[in-house]
Formats: structure tokens, sequence, C-alpha cells
């Protein structure tokens, strides 16, 4: 287990900040989805953590952030006798609101609203609504001026393929109050029959005989500061649609492109054989980003986002193959040039490319079944963007290395298991949240790699030129999680952190102490962690 200590560069400003663990709560369940998504009332210093496993929300007095004593769960059932799993949760002013799926998550889920002032513990939380939204809420926020809420629909189809309801964002209105809501659902159908124009500008719209706001997966969203403007993640479709907030309506869908592996500073290990071999390959990587925030710097508006990957996987269709599963045209590839080999036949062995996912829905050029080009999923790195979808800044290689240099014996491992490069041919380090703070006048993104259990650091002060500040960890390898802890011979949390989901910065002017904090809520070990974040320097 690492200290967690800044390590600096040559290219590198010495740090400014420092994360430290102050507090971690346990709720005692592994690999449950028991501490997923994170919310902060900082007038009670309480945590909403979800707990989809307890099927509502947990509660936590965060006060003492060194000892943080949880009040209760508040269970979504008692508001909506129907409800599916708790997906996500928002806080602002007196004001908690929910977001639930329904049974089956098809069915249009729900909004759950409740009214927080005035309680000690949660026995005076009140349900004052419950509104209809799209189906499978992922993520719900209040607009800057608190006018209104937004909540990201994803849409997802079932097994069979055969239902795939839209996606949508839901708009919520509660400049009147939360009593008697109602919701605004808005989809991308103006942009049906468009299937080609958005293909030909990158927009992955793939899925079986899917329509345009069919296919479009609304993963994540972030709102502009101004409140003008939200940018929804579209995950499969590794693309941001833009929707104009005033009016309720989507102006575009801006493809976000690929990550050329074969450049230098690209490199990803990507094999499960032969130990770690972090190098060029003849990839292009879809950035497919998880969770996305905004910020400004220099007067101008940036979208930041972790780029987890994601590929369909149904009874009804099925994106991936690995590479040694798929006819490749061997003229299209200088493998000599690139990855140091002579020919497709060795490229396709497990210990290079063989083993690696790809994508059977892109990459065929010319469309005769043999592949020009491969397509990985997920950019296994965080990106800086401008508004319009334009890339900034791309962290690269940064996170295998990091990996490599702090615990060399388990790249890439999975949440469940210390076998390293599991993950190599999949997604890699897996980064999925990503949380934005300001300490003085510098601007750190927090980025969480799910499947190793880190937390990664960066000051974005300058949007094109990011710097490394920190590389944090609380993972004990000695532990082996899917047999000490699943078999019941140590307890959830004997193995440190396990998959941190949600992220949640919580500045100097809201925290119960001197310092901001970052509290981190981990769905595999069931853990939400506190850490101090700690001023070490002048920039």
């Amino acid at each position: 287990m690492t200290d967690g200590l800044p390590i600096g560069s040559e290219t590198n400003s010495p740090p400014t900040i420092a994360l430290q663990q102050v507090g971690r709560y346990e709720t005692g369940q592994f690999a449950e989805d028991a501490a997923e998504i994170v919310a902060y009332d900082p007038a009670t210093c309480r945590l909403f953590v979800v707990n989809a496993e307890a099927g509502g929300v947990d509660v936590i007095d965060a006060s003492d952030p060194t000892a943080p004593d949880g009040l209760g769960t508040i269970t979504v059932a008692d508001a909506w006798p129907e409800a599916g799993e708790t997906t996500n949760v928002a806080f602002r002013e007196n004001t908690l609101v929910v977001a639930v799926e329904a049974d089956p998550p098809q069915e249009p889920g729900r909004l759950v609203v409740y009214r927080t002032d005035g309680t000690d513990g949660i026995e005076g939380f009140e349900a004052r609504a419950t509104v209809t939204v799209g189906a499978m809420p992922d993520m719900v926020t209040f607009t800057p001026d608190g006018e209104r809420l937004l909540v990201a629909c994803a849409g997802e189809p079932d097994a069979s393929y055969e239902t795939d309801p839209p996606g949508v964002v839901g708009v919520v209105d509660i400049r009147d109050g939360v009593v008697d809501l109602s919701a605004s659902l808005v989809d991308c159908s103006a942009f049906d029959g468009q299937e080609a124009e958005l293909r030909e500008r990158g927009v992955r719209i793939y899925g079986p005989s899917a329509s345009v706001s069919e296919d479009l997966e609304f993963e994540y969203l972030t709102i502009g500061a101004e409140g003008h403007y939200a940018y929804v993640i579209c995950q499969p479709n590794n693309a941001i649609a833009i929707f104009d907030v005033e009016n309720e309506a989507f102006t575009d869908v801006v493809a976000l492109g690929s990550k050329d592996h074969s450049l230098p500073g690209n490199e990803l290990d990507a094999s499960d054989r032969g130990g770690t071999h972090i190098c060029n390959w003849p990839v292009q990587g879809l950035y497919q980003p998880d969770a996305i925030a905004s910020y400004e710097a220099g007067g101008i508006e940036y979208l930041v986002t972790a780029n987890e990957g994601y590929y369909r996987s149904y009874e009804g269709f099925e994106e991936a193959a690995r590479v040694r599963d798929i006819d490749l045209a061997p003229e299209a590839f200088d493998l000599e040039a690139i990855a140091g080999i002579e020919s497709v036949e060795e490229l396709v062995r497990p210990g290079n490319l063989g083993n690696l996912k790809v994508s059977t829905v892109s990459g065929d050029i010319d469309g005769d079944g043999r592949f020009e080009e491969l397509y990985a999923f997920g950019g296994r790195s965080f990106s800086v963007w401008t508004t319009d979808g334009e890339l900034v800044f791309d962290s690269g290689n940064d996170f295998e290395l990091l990996a490599a240099l702090h615990h060399p014996r388990y790249v890439n491992v999975d949440g469940t298991a210390n076998t390293a490069h599991a993950r190599s041919p999949e997604h890699g380090p897996e980064p999925e949240g990503i949380e934005l703070g300001a300490v003085g006048d510098r601007t750190y993104a927090f980025v969480g790699l799910e499947r190793v259990g880190a937390i990664v650091v960066y000051d974005v002060s300058d949007p094109v030129a990011p710097e490394f500040v920190q590389y944090v960890h609380q993972r004990d390898f000695e532990v082996e999680p899917e047999t000490e802890i699943a078999g019941g011979e140590k307890d959830a949390s004997a193995a440190g952190d396990l998959g941190p989901e949600g992220l949640k910065f919580v500045s100097a002017g809201e925290s119960p102490t001197d310092d901001p904090l970052l509290v981190v809520a981990n769905e595999l070990s069931g853990t939400t962690t506190i850490y101090a974040v700690r001023s070490i320097g002048e920039s």
C-alpha cells in the first residue's frame, strides 16, 4: 500500500496540494454497489451516499471527518414501492434528489425529492414528490441558479435488444417549490433521419435498426457556469450531446474521435500475457468517457472527461471481439514501423494484440469483412476539451505508467482480484469518476481509476498543459478480494478501498475543518473515504 506522496518530474512544477486520508465509513458490504455516488450538505456536514444494495441513500454525519458516523438509510421504496435500483443523488439547500430506475429498467424511472431541513437524523426526512422521468436515470443535478433539475436518462436496451427506449434529458422546474412536480422529457428525435450524416462526422450510431434518438445513451452531464448549456455524455456513441437548457432542446451531437496508440506518449498495455508491456500498437482508442465536469479558465469554458470505455454486450447484440478472432487486412498495417513485428500472424499472438477487445462495427473501412483499423474501447486517460468537442489535452499513457511505478506487480488488476493485467485487454485502468475543485487560485482534477482503486490528481489551471500532482491508492494487495473477502475470511474493507465510483469535492468554505475535502464512494469495498486536501506549497 502506497503512502500517496506526490511524485514530481523535471517537467512538473512542485505540487501545491496533497491528499491525506483522514476518515472512512464502512458499510461492511463487498461487491454490492453499497457506495456509489455522494452528495454533501454544507449546513449539516452530512454526506448522502447511494447504496444500491440497500435500495436507497446512506446518510453519514461527517462533522468530524476523522470519525464519520452513519445516521441511517433513506429507503426510496417507501416513497415509490415499484422502485428498482437507486443510481444517483444531488443536494442543494435542504433538498435531496434521488434518481431511481424502474423494474424493469426499460420502463420510465423516477426522481424522488426529499426535504431535509430541521432533522438531526433521518426520521424527519420527508419525501415531497416523485417525478416520472426517462428510462434508466443515470445522473441528476441542479442548474447553477437552483431553478431546475436536469437528469440524464440512458435508455439502454433490454437483453434481447428488442426494447430500446430513447435516451432523454429530463428538465424539472422547481422555482415554485418541490410539490406537484413534472418533467419535460427531451430526446434527440430531431436528429432522426440524420444517421448517415452523424456517422460521417464520427458519431457512433450502430445499434440494430436503431434511430439516432434510440441509439444515443445519456450517461452523465455537466452544466456550464452560466447555466445556458448542458453537455451530455453519450458513452457508447463516443460523443457529447449539447443541450440548450432554457429552450429545452438539443442543438448538436459532437463526436469525440479516437486516440492513436501508435504515437509516442499514447502507449498502452494491451495484453494479459507476458508481463507489463506499455508500448505503441496500431490501435485507435475510442475515448468513450463516463463522467464529465466543466470549469472556466481565462474566461473560456472547458470540459474534462474520465475516458472509461464501453462496449455493448447483449444477448441480441454483441459488439466486441478479440483481435485474434477477426480478419485483418495485412496491407493496412505498418507493423514493423509501429510495433517492431513483421506479420499479422505475429500481431495476433496473445502476448501482442491477440487478446485485446476491439469493436466489430468500426474499422472495416471498405466493408469487405477485413479490418483496416482497430478500435479499442476507452482512452485510458482523462481529457480536456472545448465545449465544441475539440481536444486540447489528454493524459496519454500516464495512468498505466503510474500504476507500473507504484505497484509494478499489479498493473491493470481488476477490483475483485489481484491478477496483473486482467483488465489490459479490456479498458486498462478504467478511469470512471472525475471531480474538479479550486484550492486558492488553482483548479484541480481528481480522477478515480475504478479497477485498481486509485485516485489521480492533476492541476488543470492551464487547460492545455495540466500537470500531474499525485497518485493515491489505499489498496492492500496482500489481501485477495475474491477469496479472502468474498469467501468470508476477511471483512469487506480488509483490502482497502476498491472501485472508486463517485467523487465529491468540498471547498474550504464548506468544510467542517480548515482544509478542503475530497470524498470518494467506493462501490466494491462499500466504503466512503474522506481525504483532506492539504496545501503544501505556493504556485
